[in-house]
């Protein structure tokens, strides 16, 4: 094969393909979306690592990750209050 395109991204992440072909990628702090082509449909930044995210058969992308902060976080308005001593489970939904 030929070499078609590339894109680079400031930190390590995880990526997966959406059932019509969009590219997720997430990484250090945020969650991007691109098409095939690939232009970038959107990104999102978080106050912290939204870890590994998968897209259902709708589109809806769900991120697991975790945190260390004993403060709450803010989510788009929504507090996420520590529920342990160290590292927190994060349960992430961003819909299409």
């Amino acid at each position: 094969g030929t070499h078609s395109w590339a894109r680079s991204a400031a930190a390590d992440g995880n990526l997966v393909l959406d059932r019509w072909g969009q590219i997720i990628v997430s990484g250090y702090r945020g969650v991007a979306k691109y098409s095939p082509l690939p232009a970038e449909l959107w990104s999102r930044q978080f106050p912290i690592d939204p870890g590994t995210c998968s897209p259902d058969a709708q589109g809806t992308i769900f991120c697991g990750g975790w945190f260390t902060s004993k403060d709450p976080i803010d989510i788009d308005g929504t507090q996420i209050a520590a529920q342990g001593s160290f590292s927190n489970i994060l349960l992430l939904r961003i819909n299409p």
